[in-house]
């Protein structure tokens, strides 16, 4: 197995945000109700090759937020790189490094591709923005494990859902690709709290904590969700 020489992780991997609220990194966990699928979302989420690009049908009233978003790519272009460094600056609570990291990584899917062990799931609006988006890939020398590095979402988008759509859609995709088990990490201070919570809810159990990670007091903790064989 070829170890990538070109591999980033921001500082703090990309934690979803606490219920309730703007949301803490521009990731909206609320769950939506009723229909079938994953996690109570009422979403057709077709099965697809590299580069699909397909209609997402969200279970929204006509007046949510992103009521406008129309669907999920994965195929990347080089506009992509600015779109995301200003969608991640826009959430207002990464540091400017790691908005550098989230624009390398796509720089580095753009160059390499799959090579890159960065995989994408971009959420495209209605006005022609990047809604939102999803960075995961498998983590190097192992069989089947795989780390999600990203989810964010634009502050108006915020409040629909979208975050856990793209959750379940990057769950959904690793499955396919083979991956059995998914890896989060994320800060243990306080604040943090309603995000741990949130991977709680959605099938993450908490395995293992470094104390003093980040900084002293900032520990990580890491989850993981083991995933079942996509349906045959």
């Amino acid at each position: 197995m070829t170890t990538p020489d070109f591999k980033f992780s921001p500082p703090h991997p990309a934690p979803l945000p606490p219920t309730g609220g703007e949301g803490e990194y521009g990731v909206d966990p609320v769950p939506q109700e009723g229909g079938e699928g994953e996690h109570g979302i009422n979403s057709v989420l077709p099965e697809g090759g590299a580069g699909e690009v397909y209609q997402f049908v969200p279970a929204l009233p006509s007046n949510a937020p992103n009521a406008s978003f129309t669907s999920f790519r994965d195929r990347l272009v080089p506009e992509d790189v600015d779109r995301v460094r200003e969608l991640v600056e826009r959430t207002g609570f990464f540091y400017p490094a790691e908005v550098e990291v989230a624009a390398e990584l796509v720089s580095a899917h753009l160059q390499h591709g799959d090579a890159s062990g960065y995989f994408f799931i971009m959420a495209d609006g209605g006005d022609g923005k990047l809604a939102g988006y999803a960075c995961f890939g498998p983590v190097p020398c192992t069989v089947s494990s795989y780390d999600l590095y990203w989810i964010a979402v634009l502050p108006e988008a915020q409040g629909s859902g979208l975050g856990r759509r793209l959750l379940v859609e990057a769950e959904r995709r690793i499955r396919i690709q083979g991956g059995t088990r998914v890896y989060v990490e994320t800060s243990m201070r306080p604040q943090y709290d309603g995000t741990r919570a949130f991977y709680e809810r959605c099938g993450y159990g908490l395995e293992a904590i470094l104390a003093d990670f980040y900084a002293p007091g900032d520990g990580k903790g890491i989850y993981c969700k083991p995933l079942t064989p996509p349906d045959r």
